[in-house]
């Protein structure tokens, strides 16, 4: 194994394998960053998810569940959906 981030938990790569979405606390706020395979150029994607992602899906939207609920995030938008 080698690492691929400094910081950040609960990965989830992308379908095609070409990204990586994962969860890090900066600055006060845990949000979701999304980096090239490689760990490179890291983005925020969603802005405070107090919840990991956890499955990425071919159509752009992230699983994720909170407070035992079931939802998607499209990361296109950051907006989270039920």
């Amino acid at each position: 194994p080698r690492q691929v981030h400094a910081s950040g938990t609960n990965a989830t790569w992308s379908p095609d394998g070409s990204k990586l979405l994962f969860q890090a606390c900066r600055g006060g706020s845990c949000d979701w960053w999304m980096s090239s395979a490689d760990g490179s150029n890291p983005v925020l994607a969603a802005a405070t998810k107090p919840a990991p992602p956890e499955l990425w899906l071919a159509s752009g939207e992230v699983l994720y569940t909170d407070k035992n609920k079931l939802w998607t995030v499209a990361l296109s938008d950051g907006q989270p959906r039920r």
